[in-house]
């Protein structure tokens, strides 16, 4: 007790002379760091905006892909289990009346597993199909061919093996999901829509996407910008003049194009008449 005594009031010394020594040196750390703290507070803020932005859809998205996998994968896997003993029981000789109650007892378990594991993918492959569209085609290119695997109609689903169909939606959802957890640039033809009163041709335009919650695209010359979000099964653009200068320095940022600094852009849009 006395030894572990010694050693509490050990303790309490050190941390008396580590409060006098930070008391002593504040106010020059605060001073010199002022600025570095206003701006890492404008960042925070502006990142929480984000994370609340994008949080509610992919809490969604991740609870419906994290089901129907588990579903998906348990399913198939019983599935698998069940055909390849229902084969290894082909290749006996069926003269055992034991034998053939066996087979037919494994017949309808295995009818029962692909009659439950059949309507959850043909959700999923439902639900990916507005994925097709809504995911933009410079993204979508590399798992397009995955896309082209899913069925057009209940003909072409039954034909194709339901394990294949589960392997499809498993990989397209895994790479989906990584285009949510990332930053991607790329160039795109963008369309007005007609909030010019001359109107505009089809533009040329790089696009700055946080995950698939907002995009930010602006001309090379920076004479024209626009804020995207996703809007059922496409993007919807809005003209956003002022932004083309941030959204063009974090590209390039984002490019390496130049050193690295703080580029603060909104995840909240602001009607023209609300504008302080």
């Amino acid at each position: 007790m006395l030894k572990w005594a010694w050693k509490v009031r050990g303790c309490r010394i050190a941390v008396c002379i580590i409060v006098m020594i930070l008391f002593w040196r504040l106010p020059t750390w605060l001073s010199a760091e002022e600025s570095s703290l206003q701006v890492l507070d404008r960042l925070v803020g502006r990142w929480m905006d984000l994370r609340v932005t994008l949080a509610s859809e992919r809490r969604d998205w991740t609870g419906r892909r994290a089901q129907w996998e588990e579903e998906v994968e348990l399913l198939s896997r019983e599935a698998e289990l069940l055909a390849e003993e229902l084969n290894a029981v082909r290749g006996l000789a069926d003269g055992a009346e034991e034998e053939r109650v066996s087979l037919e007892r494994r017949r309808a378990q295995l009818r029962r597993v692909l009659e439950r594991l059949q309507p959850r993918i043909a959700q999923a492959e439902a639900a990916l199909r507005l994925w097709e569209t809504r995911v933009p085609v410079s993204l979508s290119a590399t798992f397009q061919p995955a896309f082209d695997q899913l069925p057009v109609d209940p003909d072409s689903a039954q034909r194709l093996p339901l394990i294949e169909r589960a392997q499809t939606v498993i990989a397209i959802y895994a790479q989906i999901e990584d285009l949510q957890n990332g930053i991607h640039v790329t160039r795109e033809l963008l369309e007005s829509d007609g909030q010019d009163a001359n109107g505009e041709p089809t533009r040329q335009v790089d696009v700055l996407y946080i995950g698939l919650g907002r995009a930010f695209a602006v001309s090379p010359d920076a004479d024209w910008a626009a804020v995207g979000t996703p809007a059922g099964s496409r993007w919807q653009w809005r003209r956003e003049p002022d932004l083309a200068d941030t959204v063009l320095s974090a590209i390039r940022v984002f490019r390496r194009d130049v050193s690295a600094e703080i580029q603060l852009l909104p995840m909240q849009l602001v009607e023209p008449g609300d504008r302080p």
